[in-house]
This record gives structure tokens, sequence and C-alpha cells, in this order.
């Protein structure tokens, strides 16, 4: 492909020499392509002859600015006849091209295209030297090969502001743990030992008076405690007493004070920011009864919080453009890149040019789900069998995970699935059910089995003021086990006594 667009270039030549071909040979469309710069913007027009022969008609750069804009669009109305126009994806620089053309050409929207620079940049550099006007003429030429161009979406201008709110989110989310670290960082150059938790009130209360006053820590702590104590608050700084006897006797300098004051006063405004754009975007979701309702709905997902969704919902977008599952979770950057050749089909590291947002949230959600050990539900069952029972590396169970937190999403914005978060427990209760009926005839336990489990109920109830939660606990799970047992005997038993059946069917 490469070599043909290089052929097709160097047949391309300046507008005057190929003057006569556009007069005698009929134009079938343009290729409009658009290098766009932060003040400058440059096209270039090339068509399409009838014979399939490309030729490069103009090329003109115009300024970045709402005059230039709107100059750019009144110079491509003359070329309106089946134009595709092609561009990188700039940053931000090129959403007011973008939006200025689907405002100008209304009929054209699904010819204007925003695509990924790292699918076009190799083709751009091996077609010429790399300047503005060689980037926009290959752009111009790329437009006419429709099977290779893969449009980007971009979103409204509405969708664009909300989605920019939780992005700054995150990026301020990593400002608020580089100032903790930083405030960490000069308590322990002091040899300052106490867990100072400054997510909670009271630590970022008793840090303040620390700093603020010339106490020593067991002073501050002991004052704290009391106005705690008022207010039945107490419980957590109760546990850290042998903490702050061991380290109640440092002093904290005048130097090091008017650090961790400086340091203290950003992070408590970077936290306040972080509310205000959380608040935002939240209030923004509900208004859209839509998102709303897809809000709602992936809040029941396992491990979801509300960022999280959040987060998934601005950065998706329209949903409808991923064509099945496994787009959407490659567009969320959970599965491993696949290397072939041949025989060889082997498993690289994740793909790193995807969304890295949706990335950390998902892996994030099922960071904290596999940390539960909750099997009440399918995520929470796959999440204790692939770390627990499978013995997998935590990064690796959390990527399987989220790979299928992914598919969740996908199946619940689009109702592919049932709603509820159990659909596989039930459905793998449904079958055992049925096969249990079908085979056996009937649903009802065994005699052995039923006996042995009114014995252990009676067992736990009679010494159930002797158990505490890590013997019951211990006790449940052994005694599943021996209920377990049991029933693999009687199903042994039954099938030992059929086979004597048949074999004496068989001698008679």
């Amino acid at each position: 492909m490469v070599y043909k667009l290089k052929k097709l270039c160097s047949r391309a030549t300046s507008p005057k020499q190929n003057m006569q071909k556009t007069h005698t040979l009929p134009i079938i469309g343009y290729g409009i392509g658009f290098d766009v710069h932060k003040d400058s913007v440059v096209v270039c027009i090339s068509s399409q002859l009838q014979n399939n022969e490309i030729i490069q008609l103009k090329t003109h750069s115009f300024k970045h600015d709402p005059v230039g804009i709107k100059e750019m669009c009144q110079f491509l109305s003359k070329y309106d006849q089946n134009p595709t126009f092609l561009m990188e994806c700039t940053g931000i620089y090129h959403l007011s091209v973008y939006h200025a053309l689907n405002s100008a050409f209304p009929k054209h929207k699904d010819k204007i295209i925003a695509m990924n620079p790292l699918l076009i940049h190799n083709r751009i550099s091996d077609l010429g030297n790399k300047n503005d006007k060689a980037d926009a003429q290959s752009l111009s030429v790329l437009a006419f090969y429709s099977q290779i161009l893969r449009p980007s979406y971009v979103g409204s201008i509405e969708f664009f502001s909300l989605r920019d709110l939780i992005r700054s989110y995150h990026r301020n989310q990593s400002q608020v743990n580089k100032f903790k670290n930083r405030i960490h960082r000069h308590l322990n150059s002091v040899n300052q030992k106490f867990p100072f938790d400054l997510s909670t009130e009271w630590g970022l209360k008793l840090l303040d008076w620390y700093c603020s006053k010339s106490w020593t820590l067991l002073e501050c702590y002991n004052s704290l405690l009391q106005e705690q104590l008022k207010g039945n608050k107490a419980k957590v700084l109760q546990r850290l007493e042998s903490e702050a006897n061991r380290n109640g006797e440092i002093i904290l300098s005048s130097r090091t004070q008017f650090m961790i004051q400086f340091d203290l006063v950003r992070l408590l405004s970077s936290q306040e920011a972080n509310s205000i754009l959380l608040v935002r975007a939240d209030q923004s979701i509900i208004k859209d009864k839509h998102m709303k309702n897809l809000y709602e709905n992936l809040l029941r997902i396992p491990g979801f919080g509300a960022i999280t969704v959040l987060t998934i919902l601005t950065e998706i977008g329209d949903y409808t453009r991923f064509q099945d599952s496994n787009a959407f979770v490659k567009f969320c950057g959970v599965v491993p890149k696949i290397e072939q050749s041949g025989a060889l089909n082997k498993r690289m590291r994740v793909n790193r040019f995807t969304n890295k947002f949706l990335r950390y949230v998902l892996t994030q959600a099922a960071g904290r789900l596999i940390n539960q050990k909750q099997k009440d539900s399918d995520l929470g069952n796959y999440a204790f069998k692939q770390r627990y029972l499978k013995q997998m590396p935590f990064k690796k169970a959390s990527m399987k995970v989220a790979n299928k937190m992914a598919r969740k999403v996908y199946q619940i914005i689009n109702g592919f699935e049932d709603m509820s978060m159990t659909y596989e427990i039930e459905k793998k209760r449904r079958a055992k059910i049925h096969n249990k009926i079908k085979s056996k005839g009937t649903a009802l336990d065994p005699v052995y089995t039923r006996a042995l489990r009114r014995d252990i109920q009676n067992f736990l109830v009679s010494h159930s003021q002797m158990l505490n939660s890590t013997s019951r606990y211990h006790l449940v799970s052994g005694f599943k086990r021996l209920l377990q047992k049991s029933q693999y005997i009687a199903n042994k038993k039954e099938f030992d006594d059929e086979k004597g059946e048949k074999k004496e069917v068989c001698k008679k």
C-alpha cells in the first residue's frame, strides 16, 4: 500500500502541469487533507480523475482563528463534489476544525474523518519530507483509500467538556497523592513515624495542631483525644495510643513546620477542587435520563463506585460504535497484545496505546474486588477463583477480572444480558438441580446426608456460646467438606448398587 501511495504521489505533479488533464477528464472526487497546528491550518486538495489518477490541485495555509476557519470553509465550498476530509487528532486543536467542517458541510458528515496519528504516522513519513505541506498532501492522497481509514471518535462540545471534568479530576488526584507523599517525607526526615491518616478529618486536624503549635506530638494527641471523647469519635485514636507514646517526644523545627503547612494547604485546595469536579460531572450525568439510567445500572456492578462509573460513561461516549465486546475491551486496554507468526501465538504485555483512564479505573476496581474475597456475585466468585484458587499473581488476576468487568459493562449498556449480578451463579445452580433430577429422579439429598446435616445444625446451636467468629468459620468450612464427602459416598454407593444389579441381570 505504501508503494502504491508513493507511486501516486510521484505521478501527482504541480497544478499548472495538470490543468489540461482537469479539463479533459472529469473529476469523480476530492481528497482534502488538513495539517492542524495551534496557529495555522494547512489544507491540500487532491482530485481523482475518471482513470483513477490522483492530481494535487491546491495547497493553502489559513490562520487557526475564527476568521481563518471561516475563510477555509468558504474556500472548500468550491470542492463539494464527493469530498473526503482527513485530519489527524492533534490534542485539542483539531476540534474547532472538525466541528466547523460539520457545520459547513452537513451533507458530508460521514466523510469528515479525524484519525489517530499513530495509525498514519509511518505512512506520512514514508511518503516524502516531513513538513506541513507534505503532511497535508499525503493526507489528501490517503483520503481516497477509504478501506484503510479508521475514524477516531470525536464527540460533541458538551461531551468533550464533560470528559475533561473527569480527566482533570484524575490528573488532580495524582497531585493529591504527590502532596501526601511530600508531607510523609518531611515527617520521616525527622524520624516521626506516627501514622497520620491524611484522608481523615482527625489525621488532618492532628497534623495541623502539630505544625502550628510548639507542642510535642503526645500533647497534641492528648488534646485531640479529649475533644474526640466528648463526641464519641475517639475509637480510632484510642487504637493508636501506643504509637503516640513511642513517637510523642519529637518536636518539629520551624522550617519543617513551614514546609508541612505549605504542602498541607496545597493538599486541601486540591482535594476541594476534586470534590467540585466530581459534583459538576455527577450533576451533568443525572440531568440526562438515558445517562442516568446507565449510571444507576453500572453502580450495581461489584467493586464499582461513583468515580469508576463516571469515568466509564465520560470516556466511552457513543458506545454503539463498538462492533462487539472484544472491540470494547480492547478500547479499555485490559487485554494483552497478541503476536502471531505462523504457528506461534504469543501473548505480550498490555497494549499501552489505549485509553489509560479506563484501564486505570477498571484495574483499581478489580483490585478492590479481589481484596474483598466476596463470592456472592459472579464477578466476586470469578475474582476469588483467579487469585486464591488458581494462585495467580495479583496483577495478572486483577487484569483478568478487569477484562470480565469490561465485558459486563458492555453487556449492561447494550442490554444484552439480565441485570442480575448473580446470573452465572444462578444459571449453574439451575443446571445442577436439573441434572440431579434428571439423573436421580429427585432433588433431595441422600438419607445419610440429611441426617448428618441435622446433627451439624444441632451441634452449632448447642455450642453457639463457646464459638467465636474464627472458630465458627473453620467449623462451617469443615462441615461443608464433610457434607460433600457424604454426598460423594452416597452417590458412589448408588452407582455400585446399580452396577451390581446389572451384573446379576447379565448372569441370569
